[in-house]
């Protein structure tokens, strides 16, 4: 047993790691283990230990054969003192490939300067830092994490004929740990701007976001082997803003703003993507947000609408968020995800 979770372990820490070399050192694990508890409050002679682990059809197996001398007491009396003793035993555990997927939707008007830094200080470290913020909440490291950012600003300011030159600047999906170098590429050269009126394009990016090209349950991605047992898609809002309602005309006379076929015209359209089954995985998705949904300057904000949706979660304020990003968004993750299911 501890031989087959150990493979889990170093296999689910180490997606790259040969089977092999999982094996190797699960079996040396293994042998430790039952090495110890043999001896441990016994008088006894360990001797062959033949233990193997091994991978086949999606599941770890191990099989242990041991024999050893061991002293005895009450047989003692009857000119036995010592007996052979030997055991046979097998264990198996089939471990879950669970893929966490983020899209950050990153307000990057004027005022977001702190919440962008902490995002390029963090960019580097990003998989690292966030699977040792998870295991501190008892949740074990994801193999695999793909994070996409999506950085916004406003298609139609309060002045009519007056929005920022990139309302929408979008990431594709980036592997990690594979892609950090692009991932901190795309991070750096961003800057806060824009943004003349305090409400922006939030809802867009939240479209954008559920758009995403997210992975679905029995996939095998690229540079892996097995198939997906779990997907935990999950939006990431960061904002001090509240958001346009759906339709806003100013944002609509933009030559800019997407088309009908792809930006919903009413909240209760953007609400049924929200729901569909064929753009994400229905079972673990999740909204965290980062700020105050309920904000509210001179016209009613789009996220008082969002926050009512199923699997909307308040991950915290804006300052303390952006203050320490990783920790805190392991907290809304950990507190959002209580379900999670990461072996079967």
């Amino acid at each position: 047993m501890a031989a087959v979770r150990a493979a889990t372990d170093i296999g689910n820490a180490n997606p790259l790691m040969s089977r092999s070399e999982v094996a190797a050192q699960a079996e040396a694990i293994g042998r430790k283990y039952l090495t110890t508890n043999l001896e441990q409050g016994i008088d006894a002679n360990v001797g062959d230990i033949s233990l193997t682990v091994a991978y086949q059809d999606g599941a770890w197996s191990s099989k242990v054969d041991y024999k050893a001398n061991v002293s005895t007491t009450l047989a003692s009396i009857l000119g036995f003192s010592t007996i052979d003793v030997s055991g046979t035993a097998g264990s198996s555990i089939k471990p879950g490939f669970p893929v966490l997927e983020m899209a950050m939707c990153v307000d990057s008007t004027g005022s977001m300067t702190p919440t962008l830094d902490a995002v390029k200080a963090n960019a580097l470290s990003f998989f690292d830092s966030l699977n040792t913020e998870l295991n501190a909440r008892g949740i074990p490291s994801f193999p695999l994490v793909r994070v996409r950012l999506i950085y916004f600003k406003d298609f139609g300011d309060i002045t009519p004929g007056v929005w920022d030159a990139d309302p929408i600047r979008a990431s594709e999906f980036m592997s990690l740990p594979s892609q950090v170098s692009d991932f901190s590429a795309f991070v750096s050269p961003q800057m806060a701007g824009g943004g003349a009126d305090t409400t922006e394009s939030g809802l867009e990016c939240l479209n954008k976001a559920i758009d995403s090209q997210w992975l679905k349950v029995g996939q095998v991605p690229a540079g892996y082997s097995e198939p997906i047992t779990d997907v935990y898609p999950l939006i990431v809002i960061w904002t001090d803003a509240p958001s346009h309602v759906l339709p806003y005309p100013n944002s609509l006379a933009n030559p800019a703003y997407p088309p009908a076929t792809e930006m919903p015209r009413t909240m209760n359209e953007l609400r049924n993507k929200w729901d569909d089954a064929a753009l994400m995985d229905q079972t673990n998705k999740q909204i965290l947000f980062f700020g105050d949904p309920d904000i509210v300057v001179g016209e009613d904000s789009g996220w008082q609408t969002v926050k009512t949706w199923p699997n909307f979660a308040v991950g915290g304020t804006l300052t303390q968020g952006s203050a320490s990003m990783i920790s805190f968004l392991a907290t809304g993750i950990s507190n959002s995800a209580k379900g999670l299911r990461l072996t079967q």
